[in-house]
């Protein structure tokens, strides 16, 4: 990804916002994690070099939106 946003500056970005701020900010270091935890064949094996990429829907029951999802969860 070119430029993507640091966690800090999610952070920064979402500031005020509560639980909103929370929900994108615990989410990347989450994903963060996950990453890391990868090792450097795995990564390139998932994403290609950039070629693939990962889309995923942040659900955290704090910030319901329409549906009440119940719990928090990284599928």
């Amino acid at each position: 990804m070119k430029d993507p946003m640091t966690i800090a500056e999610v952070e920064k970005k979402f500031e005020g916002r509560g639980e909103i701020k929370n929900a994108f900010v615990k989410s990347m270091q989450d994903i963060s994690k996950a990453i890391e935890s990868l090792s450097d064949e795995e990564k390139n094996k998932i994403f290609d070099n950039g070629h693939n990429f990962m889309a995923f829907e942040i659900i955290y029951p704090p910030t319901k939106n329409v549906i009440d999802y119940g719990n928090r969860c990284l599928i």
